[in-house]
């Protein structure tokens, strides 16, 4: 039955340590090897060979596990992507709103604050794009 609880060790390989679900599991499959080995007379070695093929490889119960981490990392890497993009939008748009305020007093002699506001605001659209953005891709739960 050694066999059985290398089985039920590389089930759990991936999985946070949880020594009554693993016994649990351990003693179904003996009693399905003993059922086997009554009902079927069935050797120890085949009983085991049979109970582990019916109850599956470790692999069909990883990989859905493993393929929600890569969905979950990705959406994460995602999501610092766009809060990177946001900062990056919001001081460029404030360099941006300096320049032209500062440009449109210093080389008019002027200061027509329209201009600088009309400017402003077109550039401030980057900034509100990325954001609504963000904000979607953070409620997607897919």
């Amino acid at each position: 039955m050694k066999r059985i609880d290398k089985f039920v060790r590389r089930l759990y390989k991936h999985q946070p340590e949880d020594h009554e679900s693993m016994e649990a599991l351990k003693q179904m499959l003996y009693e399905k090897v003993d059922d086997l080995m009554r009902e079927e007379d069935l050797s120890e070695e085949d009983a085991i060979n049979r109970t582990i093929e019916e109850f599956g490889d470790e692999k069909d119960y990883e990989l859905p596990a493993l393929e929600k981490e890569k969905r979950r990392h990705r959406r994460a890497k995602t999501l610092r992507h766009y809060k990177n993009d946001l900062l990056f939008s919001a001081l460029a748009t404030l360099l941006i709103a300096s320049i032209v305020f500062i440009a449109n007093y210093t080389l008019l002699e002027q200061f027509f604050p329209w201009v600088a506001l009309i400017i402003t605001l077109g550039v401030l659209f980057w900034p509100l794009s990325i954001l609504y953005k963000f904000l979607n891709k953070k409620g997607d739960h897919s």
